[in-house]
């Protein structure tokens, strides 16, 4: 690029930069959000933890459970999936793991949830006679919530992988940790 080039593009910058100030100004056009960097802490703990206490189990990560609609291509049904984050096949039975970096009680219906499709999910019909297990996954926890979750007939497990540290400064403590120092 020569120098009548960069000059026409800074120039060209520079008022497209001013326009969208007055537009936005104006109330015309709104001001553009601020995307949070996205971070997926619970998928990291999960796959963590499974390595961890059922490596040697047939594992499946992120799927989804209920059953498949036949003959049409509904958008719906895809909209209204539902995801368990892990279901781990046991010798005599079949654990649906969901994992939170701080678990709150409305876990019990997700679960309650994803054990009552699982016998309807079709990819895991050999297994739909076995019984299901439930269990929360989590790095923290109050008393009440984990009193809660338990009297529901769920299992829980306070768990923290190596993010949590990072997730406890982000979101808890709402600290700066892109910053390098």
């Amino acid at each position: 690029m020569n120098a009548n080039e960069t000059e026409t593009v800074m120039t060209v910058g520079s008022l497209v930069d001013q326009r969208i100030a007055a537009l936005i100004g104006t109330g015309t056009i709104a001001p553009g959000k601020k995307r949070r960097k996205g971070r997926n802490w619970e998928s990291k703990m999960a796959h963590e933890y499974v390595s961890k206490f059922y490596a040697n189990q047939p594992t499946w990560f992120r799927v989804s459970v209920g059953p498949v609609p036949g003959g049409s291509n509904d958008p719906l049904y895809y909209k209204l999936r539902r995801w368990a984050d892990v279901i781990v096949v046991m010798p005599k039975e079949v654990l649906i793991i969901e994992t939170k970096m701080m678990a709150k009680p409305d876990v019990v219906g997700q679960l309650n949830n994803y054990a009552q499709l699982f016998p309807q999910t079709p990819m895991f019909e050999r297994y739909w006679s076995r019984p299901v297990k439930k269990k929360v996954v989590c790095s923290l926890i109050d008393g009440a919530t984990k009193e809660f979750i338990e009297s529901s007939g769920i299992e829980v497990e306070v768990f923290k992988g190596s993010n949590y540290e990072e997730w406890y400064n982000a979101v808890i403590l709402k600290k700066d940790t892109t910053q390098t120092v």
